[in-house]
């Protein structure tokens, strides 16, 4: 589709609405050239396509009859309508680019079943019982069986037995090289921690400190199942070399500030932002990946935030921003900024112009949940380190209610004071009940969406955060005979409500394996403590 702004088609589908007919789309797009968004609204045109059944007799093709078939086969099941739509589109693209005019009925329903193996497996087992007119139990359960994988010479066949395997999680904010400040600055408000501990003790840091530390995070975010990690900080390069060695998958950001409000043109900063994208961007087929950061509105000024803006839209990168963390930061920039909040402020400044992740959003104002929806923002909620330092709850209902893409992070582990990404899920539900008062909002489901596919999207990592096949290998497998996982009713239940860090048998990060059964396979542990630990003590002997 033909961007009508620069004729660009380098354009992408940023939300679909069936009408109720079940025959027109509405679809919201993007150019990811001019990133300006448009409209367009399709409608669907019968095939001229007969079908030849197994007596031989021809019929017309009717989408409505697939539609029809495809419905009775998900009677009960949580398929919405537009992944059904968008599947009999695949169907009838396969029938057109494969066929001429006719095909056997049960060439259809063969394509009908592949699809539908991908939509809901046990939609596509009630379809095969139908389609296939089984004449015995031996042979339906042989149609839906899989033959066992034989192991090629160097692979190994991984026993799954009270096992689940779920997409790994993605830590949609962070500041990895902060585990060097663990336990340091306790029982401060967020305004103290950071000026009288985190900034003077950032200060002293060294190329060799911020490498381990950040070499330290990725082994406990393995730990925690967490394959992918958005970081927010500076000294890039040792940031991007732990990643790379440790095998994770990360976006990388130097964040950019600027309280002084020095010239922009001469902050070295934003050179270097620029520079460390040029090198690393899209390295080791695209594990890693640079992002632009702005870290606050109070940070920076006007003409940071704006400049950097157009940086980021030019070079077609993220953006990562702070944002009403605390309500003294959100009323202290309404007033420095004719009463616009943080979100306002930075959406004028063009942050939000590219593909955007918000941290925090604890105090933002009901008109800020229009921006954020309309501008396609990640917010990246904290629970953890959110009540730590006592800043507030995110309403994570009500900005999934705005359709709002909510994902999740850790922060740092100076403010958590760990990387535990089954904490963060289980916690972040829970305040979402109290929030709302209502012990009903975010199943289980939706919550462990957010701490992976959501994250993904954020990211701009579209074939990660899902099982699916083609999809890059990003798995945890889950422990499900621990008692604390007996009886087992409902296993995502379980997973969000039940399971620790103990229950985490193995992460894996583009199909190699990183952790397992307590074992680190990229990193040396032992030594990465010991160097974390001698870093810390000269830092320390300096303040």
């Amino acid at each position: 589709m033909k961007c009508p702004f620069c004729g660009s088609e380098n354009t992408k589908v940023i939300d679909s609405r069936a009408y109720s007919d079940g025959n027109s789309i509405k679809r919201r797009r993007e150019c990811e050239d001019c990133k300006k968004r448009f409209t367009t609204h399709e409608k669907v045109v019968e095939l001229t396509l007969y079908v030849i059944k197994k007596d031989g007799v021809k019929q017309s093709y009717s989408r409505e009859k697939v539609r029809k078939g495809i419905a009775r086969s998900l009677v009960k099941r949580k398929v919405d309508s537009e992944r059904i739509e968008e599947a009999i589109d695949k169907i009838e693209r396969e029938i057109l680019t494969n066929y001429s005019g006719e095909i056997k009925s049960s060439d259809l329903g063969n394509i009908i079943m592949s699809y539908l193996l991908d939509l809901d497996e046990i939609a596509y087992v009630r379809f095969a019982s139908v389609y296939k007119k089984f004449d015995s139990l031996e042979s339906f359960i042989k149609e839906i069986s899989i033959e066992p994988l034989e192991p090629k010479e160097g692979e190994r066949v991984i026993e799954g037995n009270n096992r689940v395997l779920i997409p790994g999680f993605v830590n949609a904010h962070a500041h990895s090289p902060m585990s060097l400040m663990r336990g340091y600055g306790e029982n401060m408000s967020l305004q103290d921690w950071l000026f009288k501990r985190i900034f003077p003790f950032e200060d002293k840091l060294s190329s060799e400190a911020v490498y381990y530390g950040t070499l330290l995070s990725m082994a406990e975010s393995f730990k925690y199942g967490i394959v992918s990690t958005s970081d927010m900080y500076y000294f890039v390069d040792d940031i991007v070399r732990a990643a790379l060695e440790s095998g994770a998958k990360a976006n990388i950001s130097r964040s950019i500030t600027n309280p002084s409000g020095e010239p922009f043109d001469s902050l070295s900063s934003v050179k270097e932002a620029e520079e460390v994208a040029s090198k690393y961007h899209m390295l080791a087929d695209g594990r890693i990946r640079i992002d632009h950061s702005l870290h606050a509105e109070y940070t920076s000024n006007e003409e940071t935030a704006t400049r950097l803006a157009e940086i980021a839209k030019n070079a077609g990168l993220n953006m990562h921003v702070h944002v009403s963390e605390t309500q003294r930061e959100h009323e202290e920039c309404k007033f420095r900024h004719e009463g616009r909040s943080p979100v306002k402020y930075l959406a004028d400044c063009g942050i939000f112009d590219v593909r955007a992740t918000a941290a925090h959003c604890i105090w933002i104002d009901a008109s800020d949940f229009d921006i954020l929806r309309e501008k396609g923002v990640t917010v990246a909620t904290n629970p953890v380190s959110n009540l730590k330092l006592a800043s507030g709850i995110c309403d994570v209902e009500g900005l999934l209610g705005n359709n709002i893409n909510v994902a999740i992070g850790t922060d740092s582990s100076a403010s958590n004071n760990n990387l535990n990404m089954l904490e963060e899920i289980k916690t972040m539900t829970i305040l979402a009940k109290v929030k709302r008062s209502d012990p009903t909002v975010i199943s289980p489901a939706q919550a462990l969406k957010m701490a992976s596919f959501n994250g993904s999207i954020a990211q701009g990592r579209e074939d990660c955060g899902r099982i699916k096949v083609g999809n890059r290998a990003d798995l945890v497998m889950i422990r499900t005979d621990s008692p604390n996982m007996f009886p087992r009713h409902n296993i995502l239940n379980n997973i969000v409500f039940s399971a620790t860090d103990s229950d985490i048998a193995m992460t894996m990060v583009d199909g190699k394996i990183v952790y397992e059964n307590g074992e680190f396979t990229t990193i040396d542990v032992e030594k990465t403590a010991f160097e974390v630990e001698k870093n810390v003590a000269k830092i320390m002997s300096q303040l």
